[in-house]
């Protein structure tokens, strides 16, 4: 979504800028700023303003099942989901 809404990518389609290539808990506000700015408020509007995985490290991906309770999943997972039918309706629009 963010590379058809102008964001810069090499010859590979990779993001060219360092912000861009971080995980989900640091990519959200940069995602928020950069769709709001460049005509994807519509993107914007369809998550939470909070970034529901500040609390996610990529490290948890390597952690044993049993660090982790529904208390930690479900906000997670629920997110994730949000996130899909933002991508779904951006690829919709012929955004993504």
């Amino acid at each position: 979504a963010m590379k058809d809404l102008g964001m810069p990518v090499n010859e590979e389609g990779r993001p060219v800028q360092a912000e861009h290539l971080e995980h989900v808990q640091r990519l959200w506000p940069v995602f928020r700023d950069f769709a709001d700015g460049r005509n994807g408020r519509k993107y914007v509007r369809q998550l939470p303003h909070k970034n529901p995985f500040a609390d996610w490290s990529h490290h948890n991906r390597y952690a044993s099942r049993v660090h982790f309770g529904r208390e930690n999943v479900t906000p997670h997972r629920d997110a994730a989901r949000t996130v899909r039918d933002m991508v779904q309706s951006a690829e919709q629009d012929g955004r993504a």
